[in-house]
């Protein structure tokens, strides 16, 4: 299940990471939050987040570029 959805298909870090970022703390712990993305930077980026931050990666999958991270807060 995904509480909440982010498409930044068409967004770079760092800007797409900042985005990440202030849409999780909106959120309650134990929601889910799931990013689309194209930048190759973010494949690193989203991990380092959730180790530095105490949150669960639960996902990354790829198709047709499309990168896509399920993140448990």
């Amino acid at each position: 299940m995904t509480d909440k959805h982010l498409d930044l298909r068409r967004e770079i870090c760092p800007s797409a990471l900042i985005v990440t970022m202030s849409t999780i703390k909106t959120m309650a712990k134990g929601e889910v939050l799931r990013v689309e993305a194209t930048d190759e930077a973010m494949r690193k980026a989203i991990p380092k987040l959730c180790e530095r931050a105490g949150f669960t990666l639960l996902e990354v999958t790829e198709e047709d570029g499309i990168i896509r991270f399920r993140i448990r807060k």
